[in-house]
């Protein structure tokens, strides 16, 4: 008896020090997704201010990388960065082509630099 007893204290201390508190865990998705979207999905996205993004504008994966890395280079296009954060799904809408378009904030005006890939 004292043996069957020692058992199962023995596998109940197990399996309570294989737990993490779930306070400590990983509270999102490790990888981030990429989606391509056609020019017309993309102009309906940015007027709804991607308010209206469903399951169906997810239909062409391209690339998935882990969440802390950069995104890799892209073929010109429409794109949406897709990840979990906490119990929410966050989405932009990115675009990749030879124009580029940097805002530059110097604290008084709007600074607009366009400019291309060779410089």
């Amino acid at each position: 008896m004292k043996t069957y007893l020692f058992l199962i204290c023995l596998l109940l201390s197990n399996t309570l020090l294989a737990q993490q508190p779930l306070s400590q865990s990983h509270k999102g998705s490790t990888y981030r997704y990429i989606y391509q979207v056609s020019a017309n999905e993309a102009l309906a996205l940015y007027k709804t201010k991607l308010n209206k993004i469903n399951q169906r504008h997810l239909h062409t994966l391209v690339d998935s990388f882990p969440g802390k890395n950069a995104i890799p280079p892209l073929a010109d296009g429409n794109y949406i960065l897709l990840q979990a954060t906490g119990n929410r799904l966050r989405y932009d809408l990115i675009t990749a082509g030879d124009l580029q378009l940097k805002l530059i904030n110097n604290k008084r005006d709007l600074n607009v630099m366009l400019h291309d890939k060779t410089g």
